[in-house]
């Protein structure tokens, strides 16, 4: 999984990214009722991680009669600049999925008790209109609430989403009080 962070100067390298693990449970789970693999998108993942920090550490804003989303515009005003993503190749965001708690559980339970909630949220996992995927973890504060967001889209492989020049991303970073996925050069 591939997510940006661009205030991040060092170079980690990370074998255990809890969203490189999600969009591997994602896909093994889809080509298990037979729809197609999505591919990972860096890009995508990285406006994930943005779609996350609109929600200020609020875990009680997803899901539930109240629940909020962040404004269509941001994704171009706002995500998309914070992600080095050209805003010319955003394409529509085709599915969500989203949830938050208090306590870190590994990306298989993430996905089967907090992600997958009802048919609806199966609907979305199985639609065929994705092609692409974007995953992100986050947790703050020493690591409580964690969220966990998965957008899907369908634009064109290596094409949508697409950051400026060549850009080298992180794993798995670790701040004094943040602890947030960065990803992976594309």
């Amino acid at each position: 999984m591939h997510i940006s962070v661009l205030s991040i100067i060092g170079f980690i390298k990370v074998t255990d990214n809890p969203a490189d693990e999600l969009v591997s449970v994602i896909n093994s789970n889809r080509t298990a009722h037979k729809a197609s693999t999505l591919y990972d998108n860096p890009g995508l993942a990285c406006i994930a991680l943005q779609y996350i920090k609109a929600y200020q550490g609020d875990c009680s804003a997803v899901g539930g009669t109240d629940a909020k989303k962040p404004l269509e515009s941001e994704f171009a005003e706002t995500f998309a600049p914070n992600c080095g993503v050209l805003a010319s190749t955003l394409t529509p965001i085709t599915g969500r999925l989203l949830g938050c708690q208090s306590k870190y559980v590994p990306p298989s339970e993430a996905f089967s008790k907090i992600l997958i909630e009802n048919s609806k949220s199966l609907e979305i996992l199985y639609n065929k209109n994705h092609t692409e995927v974007g995953a992100a973890v986050r947790g703050s504060d020493g690591g409580s609430p964690y969220f966990w967001c998965v957008l899907f889209s369908s634009g064109k492989t290596n094409s949508s989403f697409a950051t400026e020049g060549e850009r080298e991303f992180l794993g798995f970073s670790r701040g004094e009080k943040i602890h947030e996925l960065c990803s992976v050069k594309r």
